[in-house]
């Protein structure tokens, strides 16, 4: 059948301490909670997606662990001190020394300045020579979603770009897109 498979990237598979809460690889054991948080209905609003069951979840995670072997994706849970699933945070789009940052949180991990400093963390380890040493992170924002631009200001991003109409809501309804960017 050919050559052996053999890694051609380096697997990012690592695990970043933060203030009260850890980014650490998905496990199985976080299927159920990511669930809930893509059902909720801020998600359910913001994404254009209905509700998340865990088969559907579980299929996209293992997709996501084929990227991160391709070294086009880095996915982290975001884990309390009881290793509980807050969220999500990834980094995608890795190419031309440049990533974009994707997060959401669990609607009962929302509120408490987590989602800022997991995203700090993420780009940080991304600029950083034992990360993917990138010299940009991006990331998108459909206009009107106040806590997510908060987020994107909070942890350091400006904002550098408007796409008009280019990003679907699950009520059907089109937003802009705002493009916010941090550079090293």
């Amino acid at each position: 059948f050919g050559d052996a498979p053999t890694p051609r990237t380096r697997w990012h598979a690592v695990t970043i301490e933060a203030d009260g809460f850890v980014l650490r690889p998905t496990t199985e054991a976080d299927l159920p909670r990511w669930a809930e948080a893509e059902s909720s209905p801020a998600a359910r609003h913001w994404f254009d997606q209905g509700e998340q069951s865990v088969e559907v979840i579980e299929a996209r995670w293992r997709r996501s662990i084929l990227a991160e072997a391709r070294g086009t994706f880095v996915r982290w849970t975001i884990a309390d001190a009881e290793d509980r699933y807050l969220g999500g945070v990834s980094l995608f789009g890795i190419e031309h020394g440049s990533a974009e940052v994707g997060y959401f949180l669990h609607p009962d991990a929302t509120g408490r300045g987590i989602m800022t400093r997991a995203v700090e963390a993420a780009a940080d380890w991304a600029f950083s020579s034992e990360g993917l040493d990138v010299h940009r992170v991006s990331l998108d924002v459909a206009d009107g979603n106040a806590a997510s631009m908060a987020v994107a200001r909070r942890a350091g991003f400006v904002a550098c770009g408007r796409r008009s109409r280019s990003e679907p809501l699950g009520d059907g309804t089109l937003a802009d897109l705002l493009e916010y960017e941090r550079l090293r």
